[in-house]
């Protein structure tokens, strides 16, 4: 057979099947089988902003016109959690950094405004016993800082004076020892000061003027006289308070207030005294809760030998409280011990009386067992490793190099940078703390499970009305639609 003619013949034979391919028919003229692309390849398109759009080739997003990318067919460990593996390009233009999870010492701080106040057990407030009128003040303003025992006032009183004749009297007859005992307990019960009763018993004259002592040390807070007022039984005359320590009110909020406890440290900074630091004690947590403000009062006793905190400021205060392994606040270190509900500097270690005001002790809350150092050695994770939607929360772990495994998480209340973990990641493994929510919208753009959709799958489509129809430039609307809107 010529050369030439059998070039020819395989030519126009490779021409034809070429033909029937490209018309769908194999060479004997039958109808081939049917293999759509994304099957052949098993390559997925979808939109980096719109998820939900899936189409087996490349193209532009029918929604906003941008470029498909390819979706790597990428299911994670069969059975497992899921997982995704990135390239080492992919990693370095998201920036995704890792940190391995590790046991480290953690605190809960609660920072708070409160104003200070008088200690409430330190105040005393004089009145007078008998009627009279003020003939002399030696104490004539607020402020002023009196010791116990000096004198406030002299008074003018008629009943005084005519108990005075009575005793004298009682010891001119030679009266016996009980009726001289009874007129001048008379004169004590009034107000009397002993030192002026024996003045009287020694120079055998009245005194016509009488002066109230102060009973304790402190600042006059109120001065309720002036010179020549006349003043019953029972009027308030000064109005003291000891201001060697302090009470500060703090209003803790409802959802902080399982951290504190009677005993606990608290430091306060008052603006006046920059630098300064005063070192309290938890006293007292209130039981009823604010229901406008959502807060609990909480009295902290701070000592103030130098007077430097005065009624009134305002101080910042912080509560550090440790945490234990399970999350839950650590003892403090007067757990078990016992104090006194009017003096809580009275630290005891025992049941007892207090040697202030003979009240019985009340234990500190806890059982006075120290936490060890392994107690407060916390599992923790960065808190930027922590992806939250308010439902959920999850953590990617670093499987091996450039594969991530996607695990959702519990955490305790966070502490400063961190996290304590109660499940969800073991001791040792490494977690992203940059990169995240990066790596879990490429979870989301492929179809696996992601923070906002546990489900995992293509999301739903929106439904338009008129869908299929595109609108002509300028926004109108395509003909047959005038008119047609909904809800009209």
């Amino acid at each position: 057979m010529n050369k030439n003619l059998v070039i020819a013949a395989s030519a126009l034979l490779g021409a034809l099947i070429v033909f029937l391919a490209g018309r769908g028919c194999a060479p004997d003229g039958s109808a081939p089988e049917e293999k759509p692309v994304a099957q052949v390849t098993g390559q997925i398109w979808t939109c980096s902003m719109h998820p939900q759009i899936r189409l087996p080739n490349a193209g532009k997003c029918p929604i906003c016109s941008m470029p498909l990318i390819p979706i790597e067919d990428d299911k994670g460990d069969k059975g497992g959690a899921p997982s995704m593996q990135l390239s080492e390009a992919a990693i370095a233009m998201a920036g995704i950094e890792t940190a391995p999870v590790s046991r480290r010492p953690l605190f809960h701080e609660i920072r708070a405004i409160g104003r200070v106040e008088p200690n409430e057990t330190a105040l005393t407030t004089i009145t007078t016993r008998v009627e009279g009128w003020v003939e002399r003040l030696f104490v004539d303003a607020t402020g002023v800082p009196v010791a116990k025992g000096d004198h406030l006032l002299e008074l003018y009183s008629p009943e005084l004076i005519s108990d005075q004749r009575e005793l004298l009297i009682a010891l001119r007859t030679n009266a016996s020892a009980d009726v001289l005992k009874a007129a001048r307990s008379r004169l004590e019960r009034w107000g009397m000061g002993a030192e002026e009763i024996e003045q009287v018993l020694k120079s055998k004259e009245v005194l016509e003027f009488v002066t109230i002592h102060a009973p304790a040390a402190g600042t006059v807070l109120e001065k309720a006289v002036v010179k020549g007022t006349h003043v019953n039984r029972g009027d308030t005359l000064y109005r003291l308070a000891d201001l060697g320590s302090v009470w500060v009110h703090l209003d803790i909020y409802e959802y902080e207030i399982g951290w504190v406890q009677p005993g606990q440290e608290v430091k306060a900074i008052a603006e006046s005294q920059p630098g300064t630091s005063f070192a309290g004690t938890v006293t007292f947590v209130s039981p009823v809760l604010n229901e406008e403000t959502r807060t609990i009062r909480v009295r902290v006793a701070l000592p103030n030998p130098d007077g430097l905190l005065k009624p009134g400021m305002f101080v910042s205060a912080s509560l550090r409280v440790g945490l234990l392994k399970s999350g839950k606040p650590a003892p403090t270190a007067r757990a078990g011990k016992w104090t006194c509900p009017m003096h809580p500097e009275v630290i005891a270690e025992a049941a007892g009386s207090c040697p202030k005001c003979s009240m019985p002790l009340v234990r500190f809350p806890g059982s006075g067992a120290t936490a060890s150092d392994d107690d407060l050695r916390v599992l923790a994770v960065p808190a930027t490793a922590v992806l939250d939607s308010g439902t959920r929360k999850l953590a990617y772990v670093q499987r091996a190099p450039g594969r991530f495994e996607q695990r959702e998480v519990v955490v305790g209340s966070r502490s400063g940078e961190w996290f304590p973990v109660m499940s969800g990641i073991a001791e040792g493994e490494r977690v992203a703390v940059r990169g995240g929510f990066l790596i879990d919208s490429q979870f989301q753009i492929r179809g696996l499970p992601s923070l906002l959709n546990p489900g995992g799958g293509a999301a739903p489509v929106p439904h338009k009305h008129g869908a299929g129809t595109e609108s002509p430039p300028g926004g109108e609307k395509p003909p047959g639609h005038e008119g047609s809107d909904h809800g009209k």
